[in-house]
């Protein structure tokens, strides 16, 4: 698919009047279940798995690559509702054992979480996590101690590359999985994972529209100008 099949009906109109150049845009739905949409989300997350790895690790700290189960009796249901509710107590006590060692190490507690549904439907979690706590037995005890299943499963030393195949491997998985409560977040970081921020770009003008005449007299009336005018709205 070549363009969101979803896209919001309003129309954004871009102009650059130093480069006379503009575009025009239905902003696209951003929804996991948008084939189109999907495919770009997916990218999106590996690229920002993947520079916070290559962040992480350049400071000399490890990331562990972590996975997380539910317990045996949950249902596919009561697995995220249980995660919900057991993934804060989780993320505190990690948290509280990481930056306790970490203040004499200049290490702090971040991660970078994808759910997946396991055969049975049950959801399962994998962690990019920064944090000295390599021990399959500690994390084993603090997840069954917050909630979560006993099997828990511990790979040390994770690369930026390792860390991109991790996130598309499961990502890709989940794409096409019509499973997940709506609302549900495929990806979820913690507040200091090093996510780049988008800035907006120079010298550019951005207005929205509903009104299709409007934005037809707008668009000749550059064009007769003779400014470059990009129209990338789905037919």
């Amino acid at each position: 698919m070549d363009t969101c099949a979803n896209a919001k009906s309003v129309t954004v109109f871009g102009r650059n009047k130093t480069e006379k150049k503009a575009v025009i845009f239905n902003p696209r739905c951003k929804q996991w279940d948008c084939d189109y949409c999907a495919e770009l989300n997916k990218d999106y997350w590996v690229h920002q798995a993947t520079r916070g790895t290559l962040i992480i690790t350049s400071e000399g700290k490890d990331i562990q690559f972590i996975t997380l189960t539910s317990r045996g009796y949950t249902t596919p249901h009561s697995s995220l509702h249980f995660f919900k509710q057991n993934w804060p107590k989780l993320n505190r006590r990690a948290k509280y054992h990481t930056d306790k060692w970490g203040n004499s190490h200049g290490l702090e507690w971040a991660y970078f979480l994808i759910p997946e549904h396991h055969k049975s439907g049950v959801a399962h979690f994998h962690l990019l996590a920064a944090t000295q706590l390599a021990s399959e037995k500690i994390w084993s005890k603090m997840a069954h101690e917050t909630g979560f299943g006993w099997k828990v499963d511990v790979q040390e030393l994770v690369t930026p590359k390792l860390a991109a195949a991790y996130v598309t491997k499961y990502l890709s998985k989940e794409m096409g999985n019509a499973s997940w409560p709506k609302g549900f977040m495929r990806v979820r970081h913690s507040r200091n994972w090093p996510i780049s921020k988008e800035r907006p770009s120079e010298g550019w003008l951005w207005e929205t529209y509903q009104d299709e005449g409007t934005i037809w007299i707008e668009k000749h009336a550059l064009i007769d100008l003779g400014w470059q005018v990009n129209d990338i709205r789905a037919v």
